[in-house]
């Protein structure tokens, strides 16, 4: 892979064969790449229940996709 663009797009091919349509188009599509800050991932959510539902549920998907 050649950048961190990639890797974000394998994750969430990843994620997408692992969830239903429905939740990976709502919660974890709309989640946006936003940098690499030591070695956490940072990403952004267009609203915070975006990012409360992703916490809450998906998590441990997107750990396990990186």
């Amino acid at each position: 892979m050649e950048s961190f663009d990639d890797i974000w797009e394998a994750v969430l091919d990843y994620c997408k064969d692992r969830v239903n349509e429905t939740a990976y188009n709502l919660w974890i599509k709309v989640a946006k790449f936003e940098k690499l800050q030591n070695s956490d991932v940072i990403l952004k959510f267009p609203k915070p229940l975006h990012m409360n539902i992703v916490l809450s549920q998906y998590v441990d998907l997107l750990d396990e996709a990186f």
